[in-house]
């Protein structure tokens, strides 16, 4: 029956301890950065593909507009015909010598130019709005993705302190039962303890180092050389 009450106290004990130094922890709240956030916003905008992509088309349609105002010449068709002077048809007698020209109206291509220029227009001010659109998704998805790995970070933090605090369970309990002060059962569900916790921490540095990737997946830069 002692051996039971000390087995449970132990437990208890262990359980508590860490649950306390779990709770002393920072708040995850207390490491987030919004100077360090707005760079990273930054850096994503200027890095990420797809807003480079973005940057050309609107290249594109603004040079859709401006091949679309210079087609009005398009409208006009000019011809020119070559007379030499050195010689007179008395059939087809022409007063006019040397070289003649021509112009030609097509009165369906003026028509329907400004039509065409507006489109273009259009087309450039949707592709502005869709880059606007991205943009927001953009600066969403980064924040998103920074306060997981603000997350990942301050668990990892509590895990790692976690397993410290079971590791000096296990050092004084191993010294007591050494010492035949302490019962193998004891002993051993510190052991469990201990393994528990190493098995949590495993598992939070490898959460961590996924949400970092994904972070810096989207940056397009390491977060070690971001200053």
């Amino acid at each position: 029956m002692m051996y039971l009450k000390k087995i449970i106290f132990c437990f208890i004990f262990s359980f508590l301890f860490c649950f306390v130094n779990v709770n002393a922890q920072e708040s995850m709240m207390s490491e987030v950065s919004n100077s360090f956030l707005d760079t990273l916003i930054k850096i994503a905008k200027d890095n990420y593909p797809k807003m480079k992509a973005f940057d050309k088309r609107i290249s594109i349609a603004e040079n859709n507009v401006k091949k679309t105002k210079i087609s009005w010449f398009e409208t006009l068709n000019t011809s020119y015909l070559y007379n030499p002077g050195s010689s007179f048809n008395l059939i087809n007698p022409s007063f006019f010598n040397g070289f003649q020209f021509g112009v030609s109206i097509n009165v369906g291509s003026i028509l329907e130019k400004p039509f065409q220029i507006r489109n273009a227009k259009k087309e450039l001010e949707i592709t502005k709005y869709e880059k606007q659109e991205y943009d927001l998704n953009l600066e969403a998805l980064v924040k998103e993705r920074y306060f997981i790995y603000i997350q990942q970070q301050t668990i990892l933090k509590s895990r790692m302190q976690s397993a410290q605090d079971q590791e000096n369970i296990l050092k004084s309990v191993r010294y007591k039962f050494e010492r035949g002060e302490e019962t193998l059962q004891n002993y051993n569900m510190v052991l469990i303890g201990f393994s528990t916790q190493n098995q949590q921490k495993i598992v939070a540095e490898a959460e961590f180092l996924i949400a970092q990737a994904h972070l810096e997946e989207i940056i397009g830069k390491k977060l070690k050389d971001i200053k």
